[in-house]
């Protein structure tokens, strides 16, 4: 146990030692980390009753990558809560640059085949003015670069006009194209299929984005957990560790640490340093895309039936701090 202790320790070391001239960056701002400037408008979250709203994300070359979206923020104008009755977000691949180009004005042509991203209702968002505000994503959005836009669509009904006002560019060269119907122009903009108006001065926006890991909510014994994860920076080692608990474990530099909820028990040293027939690729390199895949074999043993065993994993460069996943719980069956 001492052995694996100073190997636990190392390892850890390495992760905390990392300089940050290899950055993976956590989010993506449209058109700029500057949620205090540009216009203010009441589109989408004040108004009216009603909205069905879409704008278009335009990546920058650099930014024209495979990555998972795992959360959106706007920038608020005012202080408040906005509140909805049924509230949603879709996110969908599109080739559409704006939405002029679009002879039908149909919403779902230019959404094309969405991810439902969150739905909640009543839903509420506290809103801080010069702060970027999150939304909080129920479910991630794979974006697959290969030179696609982002179509984001909103859309709610209320019982009350919100009081939202967020900050929104409609300059010619950092345009946010947008489109949209609101309940004072027809009955049910929430399914409405065609939108009222078109044009630029959509709302800045920041995507964050992160390394995610899936797995299977049950194993049955002597059955495979297979853990997928995407998203990661590309070409970087990884590290997967699994747990019989899910403690907070910070990791990197004290000025930009990553988390990864798991205990450091006997199972967590089992997983990094034992390896197959149980751990299949708990160390490994990600793909060109940031995606990778590793595979817990559960023995056929009827005492673990009822365990649960928690994972997440790690990706470090020599140049880069570590970016971390989110943690994974999995229940053993019979």
């Amino acid at each position: 146990m001492k052995i694996c202790s100073i190997g636990a320790a190392l390892v850890l070391c390495i992760c905390t030692c990392l300089s940050a001239q290899y950055v993976f960056t956590p989010y993506v701002y449209h058109p700029s980390d500057t949620p205090t400037s540009g216009a203010c408008d009441t589109f989408p979250f004040s108004t009216h009753t009603g909205w069905r709203f879409q704008f278009i994300y335009r990546p920058k070359p650099q930014e024209n990558i495979p990555t998972m979206i795992t959360d959106i923020a706007f920038a608020p104008c005012v202080a408040g809560t906005f509140t909805a009755g049924d509230f949603q977000i879709r996110m969908g691949h599109t080739t559409y640059n704006d939405f002029s180009s679009s002879t039908t004005r149909s919403f779902n042509e230019v959404l094309g085949a969405p991810t439902e991203v969150y739905r909640r209702g009543p839903v509420s968002w506290d809103m801080v003015p010069g702060m970027w505000c999150e939304i909080g994503l129920t479910t991630p959005f794979q974006y697959v670069g290969n030179n696609y836009n982002i179509c984001v669509e909103i859309r709610y009904n209320a019982t009350s006009p919100g009081n939202g006002v967020v900050h929104t560019v409609s300059t010619l060269d950092m345009a946010i194209p947008r489109a949209f119907a609101h309940s004072g122009q027809c009955n049910d903009p929430f399914n409405q299929p065609t939108w009222k108006e078109a044009g630029v001065g959509g709302p800045k926006h920041r995507f964050s984005v992160g390394f995610v890991m899936n797995g299977d909510v049950e194993t049955p014994i002597g059955k495979e957990d297979i853990l997928v994860f995407q998203g990661g920076p590309s070409n970087t080692v990884y590290m997967v560790a699994a747990s019989l608990g899910n403690n907070p474990l910070p990791l990197g530099p004290s000025t930009k640490p990553c988390t990864i909820n798991l205990t450091v028990d006997a199972l967590f040293y089992l997983s990094i340093f034992s390896g197959p027939p149980l751990f299949n690729n708990y160390v490994g390199m990600l793909g060109p895309t940031g995606g990778g895949q590793a595979k817990l074999c559960v023995p056929n043993i009827p005492f673990l039936v009822g365990i649960e065993i928690y994972h997440a994993a790690v990706s470090y460069h020599p140049l880069t701090i570590p970016v971390c996943t989110n943690t994974v719980m999995t229940k053993i069956t019979s």
